[in-house]
């Protein structure tokens, strides 16, 4: 899923007043955390950087594989209702993401072997 298109499915679902800059920061938030917490911790990762988004990374592929992307929209929904001060709405929301995130941590710890530490001589 592209950053665009996640902007553009969780503004169709829930109006909102946000602008795309500021929902843009979320994501950039949500994948800084994918990146910690799952890519950079599987071997063949190396390489790979995680800057954050700006204005011009509409175009980018978000980093969740796209059978979780429902993890994105779940996320800017819930953070639209945080800010709109929507608490039941917000706990709801949160609750599908976190449950689709953590399938996808599932899915990607099972499909990519972890980081091996490195073996000093002692």
């Amino acid at each position: 899923m592209k950053v665009q298109e996640a902007i553009a499915k969780a503004d169709r679902l829930r109006p909102n007043q946000y602008s795309d800059m500021e929902k843009l920061e979320w994501l950039s938030q949500l994948d800084g955390q994918v990146f910690d917490e799952v890519i950079r911790k599987a071997e063949g990762n190396e390489e790979i950087t995680f800057e954050g988004y700006d204005e011009e990374s509409m175009n980018e592929t978000l980093l969740i594989d796209d059978r979780y992307a429902k993890a994105y929209i779940d996320y800017l929904l819930a953070q639209i209702d945080f800010y709109n001060r929507e608490i039941g709405m917000y706990n709801n929301e949160i609750t599908l993401f976190s449950s689709i995130y953590q399938d996808y941590k599932n899915w990607y710890i099972r499909n990519h072997m972890p980081v091996q530490p490195k073996r000093t001589g002692v």
